[in-house]
């Protein structure tokens, strides 16, 4: 029987390790690369064009190994750069501070670039020939150095490599993580914002649950009232009148036991509850008002809050309520889809509605609530005795 062999810890922590660098490297973006390549080719440039005069002085060096060491070094350092400080930044290690982490993913930068790039960039066959000619060069000139100096010499040029990049890359990485903090906390705010928008709108149809009990106590009672009278004069008038209350209280009743947030669902379900209102009141008072709806079938099916289209609705005909004849003798109502938007067009044959009125500001709360300053409320006067309500809100459907 083969005994199965389990990994040491320390063999599968170094594996878990090695799997969360390689997630991370994988999870580069294409925007931090071109911008890792971008940043080098502007430190390559620069280092270029302030060594070009080792081309033309005394030191004469090729073009190739110009470019290779002054030009392709900052470019690959952008790289080394990227990769060491997504390690720091994607796969955190438990218990290491972020501080920590990111100064270690610089300090290996640093060495990395200094000690086994550049040495690496000696080997090319450009710049290998050219160090090999300025070795010849400084023989014949009887500059004979020990080759003991001449490595401290190439230490110390790495060194001095190595403290360049820990300064520049110390800044890159500050500018990153102050950048990534400011991110942090939009984010956050946005965050913030959401949730007192989510709490403002529950709040808001938590009063429409309360407003939605209210079926107009005065306005019930004086319909029952006239029914009773009417069925001693004309018995089939008040049976009307009746069965139009009745298909009233069919839709606006259900109501009462949905929630804020479910209440009037879609456009169509308030449409039906303006329009059997308005039935109630044209057949108490002799076919006035008359109604017409309009509605774009897409729009029907729009999302919509409950009680925004009826309270301007009621201030047409409010004398109704009061057992008086309504002031508006037709009411239209057109609704369409215009790009993103749900216009709906409320037109009473009635003038002065746009009057300053509590009903009309409470209407514009709730619609700044409920759709986060994306809805209007519009009312003018187009013609003496007609008043326009035009309600926009944004298309949605569930």
């Amino acid at each position: 029987m083969n005994a199965i062999t389990q990994p040491t810890p320390v063999a599968s922590r170094g594996l878990g390790a090695l799997a969360r660098l390689l997630r991370a490297w994988r999870s580069i973006t294409p925007t931090e690369l071109w911008t890792a390549l971008g940043v080098g080719l502007g430190g390559g440039l620069v280092s270029v064009l302030t060594s070009i005069e080792v081309v033309l002085g005394e030191d004469r060096i090729s073009l190739a190994s110009l470019f290779l060491l002054s030009g392709l070094m900052p470019v690959l350092g952008s790289f080394i750069a990227l990769l060491c400080w997504v390690a720091a930044d994607r796969s955190p290690a438990e218990g290491v501070k972020r501080w920590t982490r990111l100064s270690i993913a610089l300090a290996v930068t640093a060495l990395l670039s200094a000690w086994v790039v550049r040495p690496l960039m000696f080997e090319l066959p450009p710049v290998q020939r050219d160090w090999e000619r300025h070795q010849e060069v400084m023989k014949r000139e009887g500059d004979r150095k020990d080759d003991r100096m001449v490595e401290v010499g190439l230490q110390f040029m790495q060194v001095r490599e190595s403290l360049g990049v820990l300064v520049f890359g110390g800044l890159g990485f500050l500018l990153i993580e102050v950048r990534r903090r400011r991110r942090l906390a939009n984010e956050a705010l946005s965050a913030i914002l959401r949730q007192r928008a989510t709490l403002s709108r529950r709040v808001f149809e938590s009063r429409l649950a309360a407003m939605q009990a209210q079926v107009e106590p005065q306005f019930l009672f004086n319909t029952l009232v006239d029914i009773e009278a009417l069925y001693e004069r004309d018995a089939r008038s008040a049976a009307r009148i009746l069965d139009d209350l009745i298909t009233y209280l069919r839709v606006a009743l259900p109501r009462l036991r949905e929630t804020g947030a479910t209440a009037g669902t879609h456009l169509a379900e308030e449409i039906d509850l303006v329009r059997a209102y308005l039935e109630v009141v044209s057949a108490r008072h002799g076919g006035r008002p008359q109604a017409r709806f309009v509605v774009e079938p897409e729009c029907a099916r729009a999302r919509f809050y409950p009680m925004l289209l009826l309270p301007l609705v009621q201030r047409g005909v409010r004398g109704a309520a009061q057992d008086e004849p309504p002031p508006a003798d037709r009411v239209e109502i057109t609704a369409k889809r215009v790009h993103n938007d749900v216009f709906i067009a409320l037109r009473v044959h009635a003038a002065g509605l746009c009057d300053e009125h509590p009903e009309l500001a409470r209407v514009r709360e709730r619609l700044d609530g409920l759709y986060a300053g994306r809805a209007t409320l519009y009312c003018g006067e187009p013609k003496p005795g007609i008043t326009d309500f035009t309600l926009k809100i944004p298309f949605q459907q569930d």
